[in-house]
């Protein structure tokens, strides 16, 4: 087979099956590496978890390699992003959020004897 440029040879027979995909985090110093197999599913050098899209990996190589700083009050499982937590909250716990939303009054009347919060 031939480059359409350079009108070498290129020998295709060689090429390895897996390939290395580097991807670059928000840290400079932070280069993420996974695999990507015969499927073309890209695989967790780490852990052997695989997922359709690159950016799925990406995301899921951030938690081997960042603290997971978002922690459930309920269960003490850690995620990386509190959105994650708020919605891990919402479908497992539930009732955490009613107590919550109890304990946390923005507004209390300061006259005396009445009971009127926000």
């Amino acid at each position: 087979m031939e480059g359409k440029r350079s009108g070498k040879k290129i020998d295709c027979s060689d090429r390895k099956k897996k390939s290395i995909i580097q991807s670059h985090s928000s840290s400079p110093a932070m280069t993420i590496k996974y695999f990507k197999n015969e499927d073309g599913n890209f695989v967790c050098p780490d852990c052997g978890a695989i997922k359709k899209r690159q950016n799925s990996m990406h995301y899921h190589m951030k938690k081997h390699q960042e603290e997971l700083n978002h922690i459930c009050k309920a269960c003490n499982k850690a995620f990386l992003q509190k959105q994650t937590l708020d919605l891990h909250i919402r479908s497992k716990h539930p009732e955490t959020l009613k107590e919550e939303q109890n304990t946390n009054k923005k507004f209390q009347c300061p006259m005396e004897n009445c009971s009127f919060t926000l």
